[in-house]
């Protein structure tokens, strides 16, 4: 399948967050959301030193590979690239998208970040594969400087030809004002990652975004 064949399959996008998981395994953590059905996973890491975050990378790249599960590697391009990941997600602040292009195979999905419909539409204009907009609710995943509602999704998507998921602070509780919105792509990290029972957090994801 082609990256934009794989990209219309996938409904739940789970953020495999190294500060998220403390001190459990990794290799266990991401097993458990193969068993759960996760569709395409990213790992993002802001507190391993570069050694660590490497063995991390290629450990759960081993196992997704083994299920077919896009692995998409956040923000580090030279890892993206060293390890020939299926993907990279660049934010704002990031290498840009066309500089990315020109290092990365042709078959590597790139993912863009997007606060406005402003950096939704110049992010296709560069060549995004995806685009993750938010956040949509508060999150403490991640430093934000301001929630960005429901509204930048009614906004946005009519705009946008692009696969669009919704990221940000989202959980069972107020999934169903993301999909009213008509979005039914999400980026989930810590609704699913702080369940007792991680399997079971992905499977009422998928049902409810089915």
């Amino acid at each position: 399948m082609t990256k934009q064949q794989i990209l219309q399959k996938i409904t739940l996008y789970v953020l495999l967050d190294k500060g998220l998981i403390g001190k459990r395994d990794i290799e266990r953590v991401t097993l458990e959301l193969v068993k759960g059905g996760a569709q395409m996973v990213q790992y993002r890491d802001k507190i391993s030193e570069d050694k660590e975050y490497l063995e991390n990378a290629r450990a759960i790249q081993k196992i997704l590979r083994k299920y077919r599960i896009p692995l998409i590697i956040n923000d580090r391009l030279d890892v993206a690239w060293y390890l020939n990941s299926d993907g990279v997600h660049l934010g704002q602040g990031d290498i840009p998208i066309r500089v990315a292009k020109t290092l990365l195979r042709k078959e590597t999905i790139i993912g863009g970040s997007a606060e406005t419909v402003e950096q939704a539409v110049q992010a296709e204009r560069e060549g995004v594969d995806y685009i993750g907009v938010g956040p949509i609710f508060y999150t403490t995943t991640k430093k934000i400087g301001a929630v960005r509602g429901i509204k930048l999704l009614k906004q946005l998507l009519p705009k946008i030809k692009l696969p669009c998921f919704a990221i940000g602070g989202i959980n069972l509780d107020n999934l169903d004002f993301i999909l009213r919105s008509g979005c039914n792509r999400t980026v989930v990290g810590s609704a699913i990652l702080k369940s007792k029972d991680l399997p079971k957090a992905c499977r009422e994801f998928l049902n409810r975004l089915a």
